[in-house]
């Protein structure tokens, strides 16, 4: 037995404290590989270990699903709810999965109602991680004014994310157009 194929069997069966020392997080053993594995057990603690490890979320397992594309099927086909693994679903998008991995699933379940609604609240909900992940970098990074006689507490400044996302957008174009400038 491989040292993937004992990582995973020991992933299923829920064992803590396992050591991934060693493993090639991307080599599919059976269906899975230890990533998929992790993901579908909802075992955020060792998705870091893993992604340092090399672990891809691009790579497919035995039928072609990328590891949110196992969780989003897994989600659908079993009595799972997606609150379960959202934290998971959150974890994947941080480290570079892509809300357009479950959205690819939707033609596959179009003749199936339930299954259908099922993936589009998935997408839904994982559109709302970076949301949130955002929400709260910037209650972190907010600041108060001092606190004025008869006023109460200070005044909390927190930029909506709309207006957030709009200056990202703006300093990446400035960037690129500044780029092309220097070019000329």
């Amino acid at each position: 037995m491989s040292r993937e194929q004992l990582i995973i069997t020991e992933i299923h069966e829920g064992a803590q404290d396992i050591s991934l020392e060693g493993i090639d997080p991307n080599l599919v053993i059976g269906t899975n590989t230890v990533m998929h594995e992790a993901v579908l057990q909802g075992r955020d603690d060792l998705l870091p270990k893993l992604f340092e490890l090399g672990g891809r979320l691009d790579t497919p397992n035995s039928i072609g699903d990328t590891p949110l594309q196992h969780l989003a099927r897994s989600i659908v086909s079993n009595d799972f709810t997606i609150d379960q693994f959202l934290n998971t679903i959150c974890l994947l998008l941080e480290h570079g999965a892509s809300v357009d991995e479950i959205q690819a699933l939707m033609a596959e379940y179009a003749e199936d109602d339930e299954a259908l609604a099922k993936i589009e609240q998935l997408a839904e909900e994982a559109e709302k991680c970076f949301d949130e992940e955002r929400s709260q970098s910037i209650k972190t990074e907010t600041s108060t004014t001092p606190e004025v006689e008869g006023q109460g507490h200070g005044t909390d400044y927190s930029v909506s994310l709309g207006l957030l996302f709009a200056i990202e957008i703006a300093t990446h174009l400035s960037g690129d157009l500044a780029s092309l400038n220097h070019v000329s």
